[in-house]
């Protein structure tokens, strides 16, 4: 028997409502359970896990009763990250294991396939300005922007102040 692993990095900090979606089928392959719902390192199961830091996994997903055709499957991870008081970080990682003798799927293994994760970016504010601005030159010809990415529930609001409001006048 041999161990099959593939293992997605994925940059999720800040992100919510994230859904993993993916298409599997493995004909003639016997399940192999996890040994457990956290798993150090790796383990010979057939499954899907999660980890925050490549070390510690937390298996939430049995691929078992796989048949000859595809099927979907799809699970959100915020409810998984929930129960085990985890968030999303920089360096999330997703990892699909098949374990057994069979690792072809004309022989038996399992095939995985169309992998999607979506979710909801978090919203940034960036703030670009002129390389320099002169004191007494009036309004900006180049005037700076403010730009806002990722998506917000409601109208956001920003704020510009200054440190030294004698000096430099922030317009309402």
């Amino acid at each position: 028997p041999a161990r099959n692993e593939v293992t997605l990095n994925l940059d999720l900090k800040g992100f919510s409502n994230v859904v993993l979606r993916f298409w599997a089928k493995g004909p003639l392959e016997s399940y192999d359970a996890p040994p457990g719902t956290i798993i150090y390192g790796g383990a010979d199961y057939d499954g899907v896990a999660l980890s925050t830091n490549g070390t510690t996994w937390y298996a939430f997903m049995a691929l078992n009763n796989l048949g000859n055709d595809f099927a979907e499957f799809s699970t959100n991870l915020d409810q998984v990250i929930a129960r085990h008081g985890l968030k999303y970080t920089s360096s999330f990682r997703l990892r699909f294991n098949q374990y057994g003798d069979r690792t072809r799927t004309y022989h038996g293994g399992t095939t995985i396939d169309y992998v999607t994760v979506t979710g909801t970016a978090p919203a940034t504010v960036s703030l670009a300005l002129p390389p320099q601005a002169f004191e007494n030159q009036g309004v900006l010809t180049n005037a700076g922007t403010v730009v806002r990415t990722g998506s917000v529930a409601s109208n956001a609001g920003i704020a510009l102040s200054s440190a030294h409001p004698a000096t430099l006048e922030v317009p309402p």
